[in-house]
């Protein structure tokens, strides 16, 4: 097993606009309720990503009714903590999100780590990663530089170092 981490996500200006999202979302609740979200979401059907106000769950809502039903008559500051809460644990720092670092130190899966370097994607992320991961290999090339020409090339490298380290 190996893995590669394409333009990891995270970054403060990805936490920070994720933060922003949920934010959004909240201040649409408390000004309009519930039924209206569902409503929003049912004319406009745009994923949180494109309209924080339908919240985490415009997609679901959009798509099954019965949640949506279920969803317009929940109790409002229930929500809000269920939200707040979610998006602390989702967004909580500036660095790759998910796995704890004490977690990720302790994997011995090899990995190839390709950095971003956009808002969603921090170049300090996949920098992170290299220092966490034991077995990962950085490819210290910008997003410029990794092409069609660039990109296979170093993809098979690693895979090719993978399977020759197996056998």
């Amino acid at each position: 097993m190996s893995m590669i981490l394409w333009w990891p996500v995270g970054g403060a200006k990805y936490r920070i606009r994720g933060h922003r999202r949920f934010a959004e979302h909240l201040a649409y609740v408390q000004q309009n309720g519930l039924a209206q979200v569902v409503s929003l979401v049912t004319k406009e059907g745009k994923p949180f990503g494109a309209d924080p106000r339908g919240g985490p769950w415009a997609s679901v809502i959009r798509h099954d009714r019965a949640f949506a039903e279920s969803y317009a008559k929940l109790e409002v500051e229930q929500y809000k903590l269920i939200v707040n809460g979610m998006m602390r644990s989702l967004l909580d720092r500036d660095t790759a999100l998910g796995a704890e670092p004490e977690d990720l130190l302790r994997l011995n899966i090899p990995a190839l780590v390709v950095p971003g370097r956009d808002e969603s994607h921090a170049t300090s992320v996949a920098r992170y990663l290299e220092e966490c991961l034991p077995k990962s290999e950085y490819w210290d090339v910008l997003p410029e530089a990794q092409t069609e020409d660039t990109a296979p090339a170093r993809v098979l490298q690693f895979l090719d170092t993978v399977t020759a380290s197996k056998k």
